[in-house]
């Protein structure tokens, strides 16, 4: 999965639009500016490429300290709400 060009790791597929998934701190930060100042983001996955908002973000575990960037130290509980143009 990319989320605004980043790459994610997809640890489980919950639904068409919930996700659990493994992202570095930048990652996590544009999913919570989404989430809290509705900026959308774009989710390629599958091949497919919507324009999201974020409709619910839940923080699983995480790894590593906020101030360490990691490829993938968060895990996430995502929930996407596509934008219909």
């Amino acid at each position: 999965m990319k989320i605004n060009n980043y790459n994610v790791e997809v640890k489980e597929e919950l639904s068409e639009e919930e996700f659990v998934i493994l992202a570095s701190n930048l990652t996590t930060n544009i999913l919570h500016d989404s989430m809290v100042y509705s900026k959308p983001v774009t989710v390629i996955h599958n091949e497919e490429s919507k324009k999201c908002l974020v409709a619910s973000l839940e923080r699983i575990k995480s790894d590593v300290p906020l101030s360490n960037s990691p490829s993938n130290g968060n895990e996430l509980k995502v929930d996407f709400a596509e934008i219909w143009e």
